[in-house]
């Protein structure tokens, strides 16, 4: 059984900033049977960010977390949680399901920015922000 959890800040496609992000969109699979879609959410000071060196209580269970966009030091954060982070194109969270079964979704690299204008989190924000 994996689960899968997409950075889905709007509701509706996969968003960048998976260390800011407060709304996911989790699904299910075993066996090759896919669940349903579930949402879930976190309060501000619950994001990953802010969630030092474990999950935040809402995404314990996750083993896959497909995003648009991640900083390299929350990458290597989660990579020791046991969690796989994929980094994609893909914006529609069926499509990149569909993929992920499949084997297919195509993951691009975290791009690592200059330190001095990172996040302390290490989020890739790329800028400074409040946790």
């Amino acid at each position: 059984m994996a689960t899968i959890a997409l950075t889905a800040q709007n509701g509706r496609q996969i968003t960048p900033h998976a260390g800011r992000c407060r709304n996911f969109l989790v699904k299910r699979i075993h066996d090759g049977s896919i669940g349903e879609w579930e949402k879930r959410a976190l309060e501000k000071s619950e994001t990953m960010c802010g969630s030092g060196d474990a999950l935040p209580a809402a995404l314990r269970d996750v083993d896959v977390l497909i995003t648009a966009g991640i900083g390299p030091g929350l990458q290597a954060r989660l990579a020791r949680l046991g969690v796989q982070v994929i980094v994609t194109d893909v914006l529609l969270p069926d499509q990149a399901i569909a993929a992920w079964v499949a084997g297919a979704l195509l993951a691009r690299p975290v791009v690592s920015r200059d330190a001095s204008r990172d996040c302390e989190c290490q989020c890739g924000s790329g800028r400074h922000h409040e946790h």
